[in-house]
C-alpha cells in the first residue's frame, strides 16, 4: 500500500476499481478546495521542471491547465474568460517568446 494523500483526477479512483485495487478516498471539504487546487498546481509545475521527455511535458501541460480551469471556476471564470484576458494582456503588454530579462529598472 502506497499513502498518497494528493489530489486526483475524478476518474482515478474508478481506474483503481477496475484493476482490483484497494483503495481509500475523502473529498475535500468546499472550503479547502481553492488551496488544495493550488498545491496541485504548484506540485505539477515541479513535475514539469522536472520532465524531460515530450509527452511527460506534454502531460504536465494537460494537469496544469486541468488545474488553472478547475480554480477559474471555483473562482466564478471560465476557460473563454481565462483565454480572453490571456489575449488581451498580451496585446497590451506582450508575451515571453523573445526571452527579456529586465535587469534593472
Amino acid at each position: 500500500m502506497v499513502v498518497y494523500d494528493k489530489l486526483v483526477r475524478d476518474k482515478i479512483p474508478g481506474k483503481i476499481k477496475a484493476l482490483g485495487n484497494d483503495y481509500s478516498i475523502r473529498y475535500c471539504p468546499e472550503e479547502e478546495i481553492s488551496l488544495t487546487l493550488k498545491n496541485k498546481l504548484m506540485e505539477e509545475v515541479k513535475l514539469l521542471i522536472s520532465s524531460s521527455s515530450c509527452e511527460e511535458i506534454e502531460d504536465r501541460f494537460a494537469d496544469i491547465m486541468e488545474v488553472i480551469y478547475t480554480l477559474a471556476e471555483k473562482s466564478g471564470l471560465c476557460a473563454d474568460d481565462l483565454q480572453k484576458k490571456r489575449l488581451s494582456m498580451k496585446e497590451e503588454h506582450g508575451g515571453f517568446r523573445e526571452g527579456i530579462i529586465l535587469e534593472y529598472y
